[in-house]
């Protein structure tokens, strides 16, 4: 489920949780960066992605949630994020986002 996208399948970013609850970032043409908790559903949560150069790091609730490399340049562009939507797919991220 995304929680925001920024991308044209080809380039740009996802961050999202993946099937396993766990958080993610895609990066393309780059293999996914994998966050370590499997986050629950009903649950309340503050989540965070940084990339600074080539390190990916994951945050849940403030704490230090794992990470790795993404050496894939994330470029400005005229591509409007979504929020919570995989859109043009049509899918919706199941559950509320608040800043």
């Amino acid at each position: 489920q995304d929680i925001i996208a920024k991308n044209t399948g080809s380039s740009g970013y996802t961050f999202y949780v993946n099937a396993a609850g766990r958080l993610r970032l895609y990066l393309p043409p780059q293999p996914d960066v994998t966050g370590n908790t499997a986050l629950l559903t009903g649950t309340w949560y503050h989540v965070a992605v940084t990339k600074i150069g080539t390190a990916v790091t994951f945050y849940v609730n403030g704490v230090y949630d794992g990470g790795g490399s993404g050496s894939a340049v994330v470029t400005q562009d005229t591509i409007d994020p979504r929020i919570g939507s995989d859109s043009p797919n049509g899918s919706w991220f199941n559950g509320k986002i608040d800043e």
